[in-house]
C-alpha cells in the first residue's frame, strides 16, 4: 500500500541535466537507472531521439526532482501533439520528488507533491503520498477524461529501466584506397644486394697513351738541343787551347847549381830556400 512521505526533502538543483547515462547505485561503471518514457498520448516515440525520452535517476543517496521547471522542454516536447497536448498543463513546475536507496540497488522512494495524481502500479499517489519503485514499475499521468470526472485518462507513462552500457566507439575506418592499396603490396623483408662479378675481355684492356706533341713543345725540344750541341763545341775550342805541360827528364835535379844536372829552365821559379853562406876557414 502507498505511504505519506514528507516532501520537505532538500530541493535538487534545476539544471539536472537528464538523457544520459550517470553512475550506478554501486558506485561503479554500472550506466545506473533511469525513467523512460515508454506512451505519451499524440507522440510517435520511435520517431524521437533516446535523450528525449530519458530522465537519468542519481546513483544511492541521491535525490531528483521531476517537472516542468526542473526538465526544461522534456515534457513540451513528449506532448506536443494533440491529445496529448491539452494534458501538458497537468504537469506542475514540481511533480514528483524521487531519492536513491541507500540499501537496496536499483529501488527508489517516490512521493507525490502537485494536487494532480499519478498511479503507481495500480494505487493511485495523491499529493504527499509516495510509494516505492523498483526495476519494471510503472509511473502512470492521469488525468479526468471528458467523459465526465469518473473517467480518468493516462496520458504519458515513464517506467523504471536499467540503462544500457554506453556503446563503444566504432573503430576508425581507413579509405576504401588505402585499403586496397595496402592489401596490394607484399610482405617487405629486408635482402642485402647480391654482388655480380662483371667479366672483362683481355683485349678490352688499352693502357693510356703518350699523346703526339703540340708544335710548342717540339720548338722547345729542338732548342734545347740547340743549346747543348753549343755548349759542347765551345768546351772543345777551350781545351785545344791549352798549351801542354813540359815534360821532365829522368833522373835531373830541379835543385840549381852543384855539378853536371840540367837546371830548370831560365825564368823558372825555384820551390827551394835560398842558400845560407857557409862559416868556417880554409881554401
Amino acid at each position: 500500500s502507498s505511504s505519506r512521505h514528507s516532501s520537505s526533502s532538500t530541493t535538487s538543483s534545476s539544471s539536472h541535466a537528464f538523457g544520459h547515462a550517470v553512475d550506478g547505485p554501486s558506485g561503479d561503471s554500472d550506466p545506473g537507472c533511469a525513467l523512460v518514457c515508454s506512451m505519451a498520448l499524440g507522440a510517435d516515440l520511435a520517431k524521437l531521439p533516446q535523450e528525449a525520452k530519458v530522465l537519468a535517476l542519481p546513483p544511492r543517496g541521491g535525490m531528483l526532482n521531476i517537472g516542468r521547471t526542473h526538465q526544461v522542454g522534456f515534457f513540451e516536447k513528449l506532448l506536443q501533439q494533440e491529445p496529448g497536448h491539452r494534458y501538458l498543463q497537468c504537469i506542475s513546475r514540481s511533480h514528483l520528488e524521487i531519492v536513491a536507496s541507500t540499501e537496496e540497488e536499483y529501488t527508489y522512494f517516490i512521493t507525490n507533491g502537485s494536487i494532480n495524481p499519478v498511479m503507481l502500479r495500480d494505487e493511485t499517489l495523491l499529493q504527499h503520498f509516495g510509494g516505492r519503485v523498483t526495476l519494471g514499475d510503472r509511473l502512470k499521468f492521469i488525468a479526468a477524461g471528458q467523459d465526465g470526472p469518473q473517467s480518468t485518462v493516462v496520458y504519458m507513462i515513464l517506467t523504471l529501466q536499467r540503462l544500457p552500457p554506453p556503446p563503444l566507439p566504432p573503430p576508425v575506418a581507413s579509405p576504401p584506397q588505402m585499403k586496397a592499396a595496402a592489401a596490394a603490396q607484399p610482405d617487405f623483408e629486408p635482402q642485402a644486394a647480391p654482388i655480380v662479378a662483371v667479366p672483362m675481355a683481355a683485349d678490352t684492356f688499352q693502357a693510356p697513351t703518350a699523346s703526339p706533341p703540340t708544335a710548342a713543345a717540339a720548338e722547345r725540344a729542338a732548342a734545347t738541343a740547340a743549346t747543348a750541341a753549343t755548349a759542347a763545341t765551345t768546351a772543345a775550342a777551350a781545351m785545344a787551347a791549352v798549351p801542354p805541360a813540359p815534360a821532365l827528364t829522368p833522373g835531373a835535379s830541379p835543385v840549381a847549381g852543384g855539378g853536371g844536372g840540367a837546371g830548370l829552365p831560365d825564368g823558372s821559379p825555384s820551390c827551394l830556400p835560398s842558400s845560407s853562406p857557409a862559416r868556417g876557414g880554409g881554401a
